[in-house]
């Protein structure tokens, strides 16, 4: 009983100390898990098997950034102590790859792409500004 009494305490005591970056790591599980759910539509649309080897690459994908997410944070906060957010530019790097590959996912599925759109929409901006 004291065992599990200590297991509580310690289990509680991770999880405060990561409780400033809960929302970074959910914010990239969720592009993660969104980036899947593109996948498998663009591969239903294309007609292309679904095996679990290609959907088995998710996993490690997200324990491996998010394991980073979290080094970086010890690093940030009690090696370097910069107090820059390093994890934090560090998610937005890796959200950043994965917006890219739901783009490149869309584009497959609808057969354009809204990161060019975006750029074109952009470019035009600067044009009508311009003048």
């Amino acid at each position: 009983m004291k065992l599990l009494k200590n297991l509580d305490l310690i289990l509680a005591s991770i999880l405060g100390v990561l409780a400033p970056i809960g929302p970074v790591v959910y914010t990239l599980t969720g592009v993660i898990f969104l980036d899947f759910i593109f996948g498998i539509y663009s591969a239903m649309r294309r007609k292309e098997p679904i095996t679990s080897r290609r959907m088995s690459q998710t996993l490690p994908k997200l324990f491996l950034y998010n394991a980073i997410i979290i080094a970086l944070y010890f690093v940030d906060k009690y090696v370097l102590q910069t107090g820059i957010g390093l994890e934090k530019v560090a998610t937005s790097l890796m959200v950043f790859v994965e917006m890219k590959s739901c783009d490149e996912h869309f584009n497959n599925i609808f057969g354009y792409s809204l990161w060019s759109r975006l750029m074109d929409s952009i470019e035009r901006g600067k044009s009508i500004t311009k003048k």
